[in-house]
């Protein structure tokens, strides 16, 4: 999957886009639905404040998720039977 990412002049995020997934006519359709217009220069890498929810999913499609984020930055949520909760 060849993700970019696209800054939104609506609410100055970066939003991951799929380039090779199906767009509607005129916009880049991002991982969290928001659209973006076609004109919108696309990097490798976002461009200030990412998307909470096409960060998310980003990082749990590259394997390093357990299904949720943690509601502080930088941290995943622990679940019970994790390294956190096994018993010696």
């Amino acid at each position: 999957m060849a993700i970019r990412w696209g800054l939104s002049v609506l609410d100055w995020q970066s939003h991951a886009i799929n380039e090779r997934a199906y767009h509607p006519v005129g916009v880049f359709k991002a991982e969290c639905g928001h659209l973006l217009m076609m004109v919108t220069a696309l990097s490798d890498r976002p461009n200030g404040k990412p998307c909470e929810d096409c960060a998310e999913r980003q990082y749990n499609q590259a394997g390093g998720g357990c299904g949720a984020l943690d509601s502080r930055p930088g941290r995943a949520a622990r679940r019970p039977g994790g390294p956190a909760h096994q018993q010696v």
